[in-house]
């Protein structure tokens, strides 16, 4: 029953209140790719392993992008609407996950925890996280704050002003969760989060505004060992209430221009959409509730693109190659070594092209994705799904082992938590996906290095690896007694 019943509840309640027709097929699969990451879950609390189910949440993840579109989105007017179609979608997210799966399983840590680097546990060393939290904050607030180095430091500064001073709030709310911090510590924690919150309105990218309270949350999860259900909760509703206002707001201050200081932009946002909500609730028009809440779930779904794919390809549009993936070679080189490189988003716009979702003079003002499980299938087809997202999977495994490991260090776990929103972040392809996490932890541990120092003692390593389904012998031994 805890194996079985939470995922099968889920899926029927989906069935029960679903908006349109899926097939017997597509409910199975909807529950298996459901169930592989509920039983990891339920496999690695049980053995205590510590740290984060990697696996778990990139699986839930991709469940929830395939599998709830499939019942609950609109299909009315889009480019593709046959089962056929959607099903396919569901089957090869399923094959895509368990491949991500089994090469999460093999064992490759380039830099085990024992050879961490650990942050020096002095007052200066708090005073340092301290300077760059407030100053990584106020730069972000700055107007065009990323080209203070100009086009070629573009991304050094987007680091500088994004995931440093994400990494400088997770150490200290670390501290403060552990009962460490001191007052000073908790003050600038509540006076940070509402200026990051305003922040992230102002600049009209979802992610901004949800992504610090999701952060919080995960370590919170990691130094209490509660899921703290509040904080999931205003998440996942103020993603969907935002989502409403976004493409209003970004219409008028990022193709029309329209001036404004980041009050007044972040006002204009939050009354968008509480705006159209309201309109939703008074109305049974085309605005209704339904309609709205269809629209937002459409831009956390990638149903709509990879049903696209699967019935274009090849069969209309020949398939890829490498074509995409030339741009991820691309990321790792250095602007100022290469100042007119392309930017990683030349993937999606050559997506957008090649697969008429946009022309050649509104490609640059739109940004769609198909994520990576797509864009394999685009490259090489069923074995470049296989191939790619096995690789990525090992990719992960590394990235859970190195970062998220029962026995990781302060440094290296702030710096993982980071770095989640991006790995969960499934709907990018592969050049934004994983091109840039190379610098962003070189450069984050170089602003960090005057505080930190090698680990003493011998340091015990957990090998953290995702188990598919292997809660079953435990259960069935419960069960017996």
């Amino acid at each position: 029953m805890l194996l079985f019943g939470p995922p099968m509840g889920t899926i029927l309640f989906l069935w029960v209140t679903r908006t349109s027709p899926v097939t017997t097929l597509g409910v199975l699969y909807a529950f298996l790719l459901l169930l592989f990451p509920w039983g990891s879950f339920l496999s690695w609390r049980q053995q205590n392993r510590g740290g984060l189910p990697v696996f778990a949440m990139v699986g839930l993840v991709y469940w929830w992008w395939f599998a709830v579109g499939m019942f609950w989105l609109n299909r009315t007017g889009r480019r593709i609407v046959d089962t056929e179609s959607i099903d396919d979608a569901i089957s090869m997210a399923l094959v895509g996950v368990l491949c991500l799966g089994i090469g999460m399983r093999v064992r490759m840590t380039p830099l085990p925890p024992s050879r961490h680097l650990e942050l020096d546990d002095k007052e200066t060393t708090w005073h340092y996280i301290r300077f760059v939290l407030v100053t990584g904050t106020l730069v972000s607030l700055v107007p065009g704050a990323n080209n203070l180095l100009g086009p070629d430091g573009w991304h050094i500064m987007a680091i500088v002003s994004s995931t440093v001073p994400t990494v400088a709030l997770l150490l200290l709310l670390r501290k403060c969760l552990t009962d460490k911090g001191s007052t000073f510590d908790r003050s600038l924690l509540w006076a940070y989060f509402p200026v990051r919150i305003v922040g992230g309105l102002a600049s009209g990218w979802v992610g901004s505004v949800i992504g610090v309270g999701f952060i919080c949350g995960v370590m919170y999860f990691l130094v209490r060992r509660k899921i703290p259900l509040t904080m999931v909760a205003l998440v996942v509703a103020g993603a969907l209430f935002l989502q409403a206002g976004k493409k209003e707001f970004r219409d008028s201050y990022w193709q029309q221009g329209e001036a404004g200081g980041i009050l007044d932009r972040a006002t204009s946002w939050l009354n968008g959409s509480a705006s159209k909500w309201l309109q939703a609730l008074n109305s049974t028009g085309k605005d209704s509730t339904g309609e709205l809440s269809s629209e937002s779930l459409e831009r956390t779904s990638l149903l709509p693109q990879v049903s696209h794919v699967l019935a274009v390809t090849p069969s209309q549009i020949p398939f890829q190659g490498a074509q995409t993936y030339s741009y991820m070679a691309i990321a790792l080189i250095p602007r100022f070594v290469w100042p007119d490189k392309p930017s990683v988003n030349e993937a999606n716009r050559y997506y957008q092209l090649v697969f008429g979702l946009s022309t050649s003079r509104t490609v640059n003002g739109v940004n769609i994705g198909a994520g990576c499980l797509a864009e394999a299938y685009i490259g090489f087809g069923w074995p470049g799904v296989i191939c790619i997202m096995f690789a990525i999977g090992i990719i992960l495994g590394i990235y859970e082992r190195s970062f998220l490991a029962r026995d990781s260090s302060t440094l290296f776990l702030a710096i993982g938590v980071a770095l989640l929103p991006g790995i969960l972040g499934i709907e990018s392809q592969m050049s934004a996906y994983l091109g840039g996490v190379i610098q962003t932890v070189f450069l984050t541990m170089l602003v960090f290095l005057p505080v930190l120092r090698r680990r003493s003692g011998k340091v015990r390593t957990t090998l953290a690896t995702p188990r598919i389904v292997s809660v079953m012998p435990q259960l069935r031994v419960r069960g017996g007694r």
